[in-house]
């Protein structure tokens, strides 16, 4: 079973694993059949990476977007 969390947070499990962000082509190298092992991050793995990479994150919250205008649920 797979979950989905908050950038950062930890998986509630007897051995959570954490949220963190990836680089693309990691993304695209266990896509194409790579060792899945390698994205996967306890809490020591996870502050170490942070630490070795930065915050891969930070580029989303400094991103603008316009999001457009929603319907109304009347006129749908």
């Amino acid at each position: 079973k797979k979950t989905t969390i908050a950038v950062y947070s930890l998986r509630a499990r007897e051995h959570p694993t954490a949220s963190i962000p990836l680089h693309w082509r990691e993304v695209e190298r266990t896509a194409r059949g790579g060792d899945t092992e390698k994205i996967r991050f306890e809490i020591p793995d996870a502050i170490k990476r942070i630490e070795k990479e930065g915050d891969l994150f930070e580029p989303v919250l400094k991103l603008k977007q316009k999001l457009p205008a929603l319907e109304r649920l009347e006129d749908v």
